[in-house]
């Protein structure tokens, strides 16, 4: 564990964290505006606004975090498959914090809505950049020059 720990302060790993981050924060602020569309804008339900500007999000995600993130060219099918899993484990999470907050507490407004989100994504960055880098980009990643 302590080696695999190691593993996350190489200057390669930083560099591909920051990334990650930057992007993180991209599709955060795009889930945020598309979010807030749906649900106030459009007066969408919670559950779909979250859901498909999660979606939106994760699609994005996967081009920038492949091309940017970790310079991988062409994308695997097992790759793609892989990030769907993992930012369908994300999505869950926050739908569990935002729908189930709602749920609990009756309708939220949009500053109880947007902090939410907000602690959804900052509990789900870390995971999720460890199992981009450790499942679904391994193998290219190991195979590149």
């Amino acid at each position: 564990m302590k080696n695999y720990l190691k593993t996350f302060i190489t200057p390669e790993t930083r560099r591909q964290f920051t990334r990650v981050f930057v992007i993180g924060i991209f599709n955060t602020v795009l889930y945020f505006v598309l979010s807030n569309l749906f649900r106030s804008g459009l007066g969408w339900d919670t559950g779909w606004a979250v859901g498909v500007a999660f979606i939106i999000g994760t699609l994005i995600s996967y081009l920038l975090n492949r091309r940017w993130s970790f310079e991988l060219r062409g994308a695997r099918p097992s790759e793609t498959l892989g990030f769907v899993v993992v930012n369908s484990a994300a999505l869950v999470v926050t739908e569990l914090i935002v729908k189930g907050t709602e749920l609990l507490t009756g309708e939220l407004s949009v500053v109880q809505f947007n902090a939410l989100n907000a602690v959804a994504a900052l509990a789900i960055i870390a995971p999720k950049f460890a199992a981009y880098r450790d499942v679904v980009f391994r193998k290219a990643l190991a195979q590149r020059p």
